[in-house]
């Protein structure tokens, strides 16, 4: 068949069209329905691929009218969960995008089961997963209610942290350092510290009252022509049960370690957001949002909360405690309660914890407990090189709290240990206020990836004699 070339049967590279040629011009052969493309998701061109890809691939950018938006909710699901099969296997494989856009576009949408497991650190705790495709709605959601968030927040004083970018633990305990130094004057006056939290708080809050609260701040905080949208899918995220056909991950057992007023089949009617859904973690900082607003309003207090965690800066007990009271109503609406066991009020002088942290009057110091569950993970550890790995992950992740603390002794302290027990594996570098530590080169993975490759390059040539060198190039034949 001169001047045209058929495909018959030969493997196919994924990477290269299968054309047919006709004189001079070269298109794409058999364009039917069900051959596969690749999209450029940036402009919305698609090249035909290969004909005899069994997977059906869709030009979503040609489809969705709102691609990017579901690009971008797909990609803020999968960005942490690298690791799951279900998260990976949707990443790749972009047609179920697709189908599930036209789901909630259609208005079919509901959502799945979700899985409960038991957190055992630093206490035992009840908590939750969604399937993937409800992570990538919460995603698509998220401009919703992270902007009713981030205005009636800011409305407030941005006395809320936790949950929301560029507010976390350590810049509260920043925050509380400087609401200190603004109410003592310059440490010439004495100021009290009084603690709060809300007694069983995710379980405690009504998940239709919450959305309610949610509808009426959109209209002030989110004008975008999706509103509507976007508020059904947060009604049905916020208001599905979660304990209805839920998947337990944990042992039966494990649940015996938590207490039962802190299980979710245990909550009130129609009451309990699930600990470890995305909506579950922004919209109870807008509930609480009512509080924040009295709190904010009061002349002669400074407060800050993470999560339901509060913390109140005052000249005098009396007016702390004062304030409280001021709360109590709001929080009874919410139909929310104190904890009558968790209180503490004392002078900022000795110090006050706050989200692994201690507050001194003019310093940031390191929690004993975090000092502790840093060891302690150390000492778990056995003496190998995948003990070695999981300890560099570990004791960097607790040295990027440090770091931010005054605590370069404890940090020197907690190198030696590692050292002690992985120096065959470990070392530290020693940046400007804080310790690194890093993998000795011939085990990090790009090293063992490269002797990995020289070993089947060698097993597959069978030489005898000089086998290939390390500073040789792999491909260079």
């Amino acid at each position: 068949m001169s001047g045209q070339f058929e495909n018959k049967g030969l493997p196919t590279c994924p990477h290269r069209q299968v054309t047919s040629q006709v004189g001079d011009e070269r298109h794409a052969s058999r364009q039917g329905t069900n051959n596969a493309w690749y999209v450029n998701t940036s402009n919305g061109n698609r090249n035909n691929n290969n004909t005899n890809n069994r997977c059906r691939v869709v030009g979503a950018s040609e489809l969705i009218e709102n691609c990017e938006e579901w690009l971008a909710a797909e990609e803020g699901a999968y960005k942490n969960k690298h690791h799951n099969f279900d998260a990976a296997r949707f990443h790749y494989h972009l047609p179920e995008l697709y189908d599930l856009a036209r789901e909630v576009g259609s208005g079919g949408y509901k959502p799945s089961p979700m899985s409960a497991f038991i957190l055992t650190y630093p206490v035992y705790r009840e908590a939750f997963a969604p399937d993937h495709r409800d992570c990538i709605v919460d995603h698509y959601v998220s401009p919703l209610f992270n902007a009713i968030a981030d205005g009636v927040h800011a409305a407030n004083g941005d006395i809320s942290h936790g949950n929301r970018v560029g507010h976390s633990a350590q810049g509260m305990a920043e925050r509380i350092l400087q609401d200190i130094r603004d109410l003592s004057e310059g440490y010439t006056k004495p100021c009290v510290h009084l603690h709060r939290d809300i007694s069983s708080f995710f379980l405690s809050i009504n998940r239709e009252q919450a959305y309610r609260i949610v509808e009426s701040l959109s209209a002030t905080y989110y004008d975008a022509p999706d509103r509507g949208e976007k508020l059904a899918l947060l009604r049905a995220a916020l208001t599905n049960d979660p304990t209805k056909d839920v998947v337990l991950r944990s042992p039966v057992a494990a649940w015996n370690h938590v207490p039962a007023h802190k299980v979710m089949r245990n909550a009130r009617p129609g009451c309990g957001l699930p600990i470890g859904k995305y909506p579950s973690q922004v919209v109870a900082g807008i509930v609480l949002s009512l509080v924040d607003s009295i709190l904010a309003g009061i002349p002669g207090i400074r407060a800050q909360h993470f999560v339901d965690d509060y913390d109140i800066i005052a000249p005098t007990s009396a007016e702390a405690h004062a304030a409280i009271d001021a709360i109590r109503p709001t929080l009874a609406g919410l139909v929310l309660r104190l904890h009558p066991r968790k209180i503490s009020v004392q002078p900022v002088e000795k110090g006050m914890l706050s989200c692994g942290r201690v507050v001194k009057r003019d310093r940031i110091y390191i929690s004993n407990r975090t000092v502790r569950a840093c060891r302690a993970r150390i000492k778990s550890l056995p003496v190998t090189e995948e003990g070695a790995v999981a300890a560099f992950r570990s004791v960097n992740s607790y040295f990027g709290i440090m770091c931010h603390c005054r605590a370069w002794n404890i940090q020197l302290r907690i190198a030696d240990e590692v050292l002690r027990k992985f120096g065959n594996w470990l070392y530290f570098r020693v940046e400007p206020g804080h310790l690194i530590c890093a993998l000795k080169k011939k085990y990090t993975p790009r090293r063992k990836a490269e002797d990995e490759i020289v070993k089947l390059i060698n097993e597959a040539r069978h030489v005898s004699g000089k086998n290939y060198q390390r500073n040789c190039r792999p491909c260079a034949g």
